[in-house]
């Protein structure tokens, strides 16, 4: 089964790798086809949906899939209530360009924004078993930090280029027409989506071994994408004009490195990518919790 969905895991990539670069000049430079690509936007979004979720699942197993399914339906649920209520996020309705659209008036492709996104966040600072106490609590609120500065950078251009959806009330305080509410309630929700989350995976160390390329694919491919989507619509708020937003995009980036450099911080996956000293430090706490759970069950 690993080895399944690592070959799957590695053809998404392969993907991802040829689309990434056409969606990133179309969309800075304003470079369409003669042939309609409104398909294209959907088909991204759900790629990349697809391809955390596959790593998690070769990482994680089972907890994988299930860590994944909560996010979707939280997200699914709390996308409908705003698109019905104005709750929490402002009054906003989607457009036609995503598609296909559920039941609640929700996109598909948003949905698996949100797993995109939360993954992602996850996997730049959390990394168990090494992280526990204190140091969990606070990355779970750095990972949040980090999805309401993802969000920041993503407005702009869903909102006033791509026109994935319009904000029908911006409020009295307002980025680029977006309420400030909106970010409020994408810090609080993914704060609980990622405690929700950490519940389930944190127990789970069926990890692989990490002494290859391979292997340490589904660790890294979340990472990977989090810089890419920074990246692409931080170039694409600077191309447009959005030039507070391309700042944020800069320090979304920032972030991340500086976290890891600390000291005290745990191995993240842009250290583990490098550091074998990191990889043996998580193979033999990996093997104590194995034991530990042997004697329990005795």
């Amino acid at each position: 089964m690993r080895t399944r969905l690592s070959r799957f895991l590695k053809l998404l990539v392969i993907i991802f790798c040829v689309a990434y670069p056409i969606a990133v000049i179309g969309v800075a430079f304003n470079v369409r086809p003669p042939f309609s690509m409104s398909w294209a936007a959907s088909v991204l979004l759900i790629l990349e949906g697809v391809m955390v979720t596959v790593a998690w699942m070769d990482e994680y197993g089972p907890r994988g899939l299930f860590a994944s399914l909560v996010i979707a339906l939280f997200s699914y649920g709390v996308e409908t209530l705003g698109v019905h209520t104005g709750f929490p996020f402002g009054p906003y309705r989607y457009t036609d360009v995503l598609f296909p659209v559920l039941p609640g008036g929700v996109p598909l492709p948003v949905i698996f924004a949100w797993l995109t996104i939360i993954i992602a966040v996850r996997s730049l600072t959390i990394r168990p078993p090494l992280l526990v106490g204190s140091r969990l609590s606070i990355s779970i609120v750095v990972s949040a930090l980090l999805a309401t500065l993802l969000n920041l950078v993503l407005e702009p251009v869903a909102f006033h280029i791509e026109r994935y959806w319009i904000w029908l009330a911006p409020g009295n305080i307002a980025y680029y027409g977006v309420p400030l509410m909106n970010f409020v309630a994408w810090f609080v929700a993914s704060l609980v989506l990622l405690s929700l989350v950490n519940v389930i995976l944190l127990r789970a160390i069926a990890f692989l071994d990490l002494t290859t390329f391979s292997s340490r694919l589904p660790l890294n491919v979340p990472t990977w994408l989090y810089f890419a989507i920074v990246f692409m619509f931080g170039l694409v708020n600077l191309t447009h004009g959005f030039y507070l937003a391309a700042g944020i995009a800069a320090l979304a980036i920032i972030l991340p490195i500086v976290l890891t450099s600390l000291p005290a911080n745990t191995a993240l996956p842009i250290i583990a990518t490098d550091g074998i000293e990191q990889d043996q430090t998580f193979q033999r706490n990996r093997k104590r919790v194995k034991k530990a759970r042997k004697k329990k069950k005795r």
